[in-house]
């Protein structure tokens, strides 16, 4: 049977179960991503996902379980997971129902218990091993609430005591605020200090560690893992749910490049995108809150200043995985933490960081997050403005070249200036260009407040990349006019915003943008409402495309690719003119001209160079479809 978008066939599914949920798609992605896609082939064509809709016959009664159970309250819940847990490990559920009959366990405790038991224990809990058992608990500091954590050392404590167990130990969690320096965030000197050596490129260069990297396979995972820390706050069984990124050349050619430094920056960024690209499109939610409906989805977000870096991370990684023939269904992020593995894999100047304690992933997010905050002491004396992403920290490692305490010196005295004098335009320029913001309005604004003259941004180079999508004349000369007129008006809201807002608010409201507190009804986009801590006037809109108040960045981009391809083939199918006027109508008054604003921001604000690689990536996420 034929490939399938996978997009296309959900929509079957909700047809064909008069499903009714307006985020089945993102859910039911989530899901099976969160179970391996039971062993489903997943392909990706043209930036698109395709499944063998035969492959989703044996699956459709767990699918169908999984949603029946999302819309039943949680006592029924707990009925359905209990049947679940006794079809699966009966003697397992007989011993966890005593259990139940012996203590008290409050109602919600009681089906996350089982949730966990279910998911993560794959044998009868008399036959696990301690070994066993200690992967577990790391699963519970990592990934469930304390109290579901204190119940499951409960029920091993229990079943210990009336059963005949392969394991010895026992288990009890400590408070995690009880022993402060191993659950408080790292100290600032130590968290700089490694970032210094993960992220500085001059520290990089004169140790070859990408060189060291292309050698060792555990020398690039240890790296990879570590250096994620910095540009998210993930939690490990989250940071594991990572898609493989995707090589266009073979491994071994790929390692031979990075060894001889020949690795291009535009391949390094392309297998950024190749990781971005299906988390955008297949978005997961936190493995340890996902049953909660309110959650928002994971965000991973590389900022531009380590997009090559953390690319050429992921595409050493990766080659690695392929030459050790380590399976595709394998997380590719290992998660490498003791002082130990640490120094064997890295060396002692980096290992000696944890000689005291392993490397603890919830410092390091708590210290990801706290970093800006703890180095600036108090927000802004302008008000409480002044906030911003923990990866801007990255960011400035990868542009500092100089040693690590000229790093920190400066690291400290630029935040605390920051923090003294509010927000500045220097400071938002940075944070739009690092969040990757490619829309007029917000580049024409920043022009204004440095007083330079809007009249600058102009459309360049429009019809080339629309001639070699393969479009007619005609259509050209309607996407150039309308981009000219998106332009227009854009320049007009701008200096509409510029007269009557003062310059403060116009700063505060960019730095919401590049900040990332803009959102909108759609997560590839900002929304020009929502800095201003507005509401959206178009209650009855649930898209965001095509809105005079919408903010393009980088990873609209993936959206208008997909757009192209779809509505493209939509063209080529369809059997009416009606049907592919419209379509074609939707191509060249929406995709084209979005695609035009942020190709000419791109050039803006990264060079001609960044704007033309990021065109190339655009016509070969659509190539085969002129």
């Amino acid at each position: 049977m034929p490939l399938t978008e996978f997009r296309d066939f959900v929509v079957e599914l909700q047809k064909m179960y008069c499903i009714k949920n307006e985020n089945y798609f993102d859910e039911l992605a989530a899901f099976l991503a969160d179970n391996d896609w039971f062993g489903v082939t997943v392909q990706w064509k043209d930036k698109n996902m395709y499944v063998n809709p035969t492959e989703f016959a044996d699956i459709m009664p767990a699918i169908k379980r999984h949603f029946d159970m999302a819309f039943l309250s949680e006592d029924k819940q707990r009925e359905r997971l209990e049947e679940m847990l006794a079809e699966k490990d009966n003697n397992t559920f007989e011993k966890l129902k005593k259990f139940y009959e012996t203590f008290d366990i409050p109602d919600d405790t009681r089906l996350q218990l089982n949730e966990f038991i279910f998911r993560y224990l794959k044998v009868d809990v008399c036959f696990v091993t301690d070994a066993g058992l200690k992967e577990l608990v790391d699963v519970v500091c990592e990934d469930i609430p304390k109290y579901v954590g204190d119940a499951f050392t409960m029920f091993l404590a229990w079943v210990k005591e009336h059963y005949s167990v392969c394991y010895v130990n026992d288990y009890m969690l400590t408070k995690r605020i009880s022993r402060e320096d191993e659950n408080e965030a790292y100290e600032q000197e130590d968290y700089l200090q490694l970032l210094y050596y993960l992220y500085c490129p001059s520290y990089i260069d004169d140790r070859h560690m990408y060189q060291k990297a292309a050698q060792s396979k555990n020398y690039a995972d240890t790296w990879l893992y570590l250096a994620l820390h910095f540009i998210c706050a993930l939690r490990d069984t989250d940071l594991v749910r990572i898609p493989h990124p995707r090589l266009e050349r073979e491994p071994e050619d790929i390692l031979k490049d990075i060894k001889r430094g020949t690795f291009t920056d535009k391949e390094a960024v392309k297998v950024i995108y190749s990781i971005i690209y299906p988390l955008r499109n297949s978005p997961l939610k936190p493995n340890k809150t996902k049953r909660y409906s309110s959650v928002p989805y994971i965000k991973f977000d590389v900022p531009e200043s380590c997009e090559v870096h953390i690319g050429m991370l992921f595409a050493i990684a990766e080659a690695h995985r392929i030459i050790a023939g380590v399976s595709d269904n394998e997380p590719l992020i290992r998660v490498i933490k003791s002082y130990r593995e640490i120094s064997k894999n890295m060396g002692d100047e980096i290992g000696m960081l944890f000689i005291e304690s392993d490397f603890k992933a919830r410092r390091m997010n708590k210290a990801y997050m706290q970093s800006i905050f703890e180095l600036t002491d108090t927000v802004s004396q302008n008000g409480d403005e002044f906030s911003t992403k923990g990866y801007m920290m990255a960011a400035f490692a990868r542009s500092h070249k100089g040693s690590f305490g000229e790093f920190a010196h400066t690291t400290y005295r630029y935040l605390k200036d920051a923090n003294m004098s509010g927000l500045t335009p220097e400071y938002v320029a940075k944070e739009l260009f690092e969040r990757g913001v490619l829309s007029f309005i917000p580049s024409m604004l920043l022009k204004m407040i440095t007083g330079g003259g809007y009249n600058r941004l102009t459309v360049q180079n429009q019809t080339r990349l629309i001639k070699e999508l393969g479009m007619s004349p005609g259509e050209i000369e309607t996407a150039v006019k309308v981009s000219d007129s998106a332009f227009r008006k854009s320049a007009e809201t701008a200096a509409d915003i510029y007269r009557n807002t003062d310059r403060e608010t116009v700063i505060n409201v960019l730095h919401r943008m590049g900040n990332g507190e803009a959102v909108s009804k759609m997560r590839e986009c900002g929304c020009l409402y929502s800095a201003f801590g507005k509401l959206c006037p178009y209650d009855d809109n649930h898209n965001c495309m095509n809105c005079d108040y919408e903010i393009s960045s980088k990873s609209t981009i993936f959206l208008m690719a997909s757009e192209f391809n779809r509505l493209n083939g939509l063209y080529k199918s369809a059997e009416s003119l009606n049907e592919k006027e419209k379509c074609e109508s939707m191509i060249v008054n929406i995709v084209m001209p979005a695609m035009n604003e942020i190709l000419t921001c791109a050039g803006e604000t990264y060079g001609s160079e960044a704007a033309q690689m990021l065109g190339e990536i655009i016509k070969e996420s659509t190539a085969g479809e002129d």
